[in-house]
């Protein structure tokens, strides 16, 4: 357990955006020093990352991490995902284009700062009236904010916005096994016959 989780766990309840210096050691209890440099990441598992320490004014202040499916008019954020994770730089149009696409996902986590990482999931069409699958086709959490739940928070968050689906699936690797515990944790089924597919049925079980 860390010295800081009081601190987070307060943020998390009263949300939290500034803190003097006073108030964090008032809280604590103890001094503030510089092992909150290295313990400040702690902040994402409970929904706020550090934003700024500021020396002059003794004070930290700390954003609220948003998780949520892109929409028209956040194309300046696609453009983001795209640059940080596919190491490409599309146009303004092509990021309208895939924005006013119904039948294409892109739920983001970001803070005030940073985008931490990102799920891109296609919409499948039946052709009898059932309803629509859902494919996640990519799952990425950056570097940096791996190990502190956003990857469960974005599957988490994905799965409750298709709750209406038939089901959603993704297809994995077996040698995976960070990506797979996720999958499981986030209460994910093996499909019977082939390892390397995660179900979560919403309405119906596949016919196999």
């Amino acid at each position: 357990m860390s010295k800081y989780n009081k601190l987070w766990e307060y943020i998390q309840k009263e949300e939290c955006f500034s803190l003097t210096f006073d108030e964090i050691e008032n809280l604590l209890e103890f001094p503030l020093d510089h092992s909150f440099l290295s313990n400040k990441k702690e902040c994402i598992s409970y929904g706020y990352e550090v934003e700024k320490i500021s020396m002059k004014e003794k004070k930290i202040l700390f954003s609220k991490i948003q998780i949520r499916k892109l929409e028209k008019g956040d194309e300046k954020t696609l453009i983001q995902v795209t640059k940080k994770f596919r190491n490409e730089v599309i146009s303004k149009e092509k990021a309208t284009s895939i924005l006013e696409n119904k039948d294409i996902w892109v739920t983001v986590a970001y803070s005030q700062k940073n985008i931490m990482g990102y799920i891109l999931a296609y919409v499948l069409k039946r052709i009898d009236n059932g309803n629509d699958m859902l494919m996640i086709y990519h799952c990425f959490v950056s570097d940096s904010y791996q190990g502190h739940h956003i990857g469960q928070q974005l599957m988490e968050k994905i799965l409750e916005d298709a709750k209406d689906m038939h089901y959603t699936f993704l297809i994995t690797q077996e040698n995976n096994k960070a990506a797979n515990a996720l999958y499981t944790k986030c209460n994910g089924q093996l499909h019977e016959q082939n390892k390397n597919i995660y179900y979560w049925y919403q309405n119906a079980k596949p016919k196999l």
